[in-house]
């Protein structure tokens, strides 16, 4: 049991922090009257802050950590969804231009995913109009049933909206949906 220089009442030895200074291994004054020490100081602006060496340090814990301090935030994250979907609005706000061309990017990469996917069903249709247009009198003519740039609706490059029809019967629904 140690005493405390500041507020005179006796404590274990873990109420102290550490100091090899010291003939008992421990500081003074125990970690509460410390605490509240170096809080008066800094509100009294004695001890001035070094917001560049904090920032230093800082970083170098989480470069040494990385993996602690990212399942930390995983897990803050989890806790706090609310938080994350403000903080994710603040950030969208602010950067506008990058959130529209990160859209843009993705909606691309979307569409080069669907006709890399389905390129060789999209080719086999493409081929069956180019056989009927051999074996029969008339030319045939791929269409989207569902047009891609129709006034009301939008439909895609895929094998399930398209189809074989006459080049007439093409030309006559032209880029509306069939009736």
């Amino acid at each position: 049991m140690l005493t405390c220089s500041q507020c005179a009442v006796s404590q274990p030895e873990s109420a102290y922090s550490p100091d090899q200074r010291k003939t008992s291994g421990r500081q003074s004054r125990c970690k509460r009257c410390g605490a509240a020490a170096k809080k008066a100081a800094r509100t009294q602006g004695l001890v001035k802050t070094n917001k560049a060496a904090n920032a230093r340090r800082q970083a170098k814990y989480r470069n040494n950590n990385v993996e602690i301090c990212r399942e930390r935030n995983r897990a803050w994250a989890a806790e706090n969804p609310e938080a994350m979907r403000a903080k994710a609005r603040k950030w969208s706000q602010a950067n506008r231009a990058k959130t529209r061309a990160w859209a843009s990017r993705r909606e691309k990469a979307y569409e080069q995913r669907i006709a890399l996917k389905f390129s060789v069903a999209i080719g086999a249709v493409y081929e069956r109009a180019e056989i009927l247009s051999l074996v029969t009198p008339h030319v045939f003519h791929v269409d989207h049933v569902v047009p891609l740039r129709g006034k009301d609706v939008q439909g895609l490059h895929v094998p399930w909206n398209l189809q074989c029809l006459t080049a007439t019967e093409n030309l006559k629904k032209s880029n509306r949906m069939a009736a």
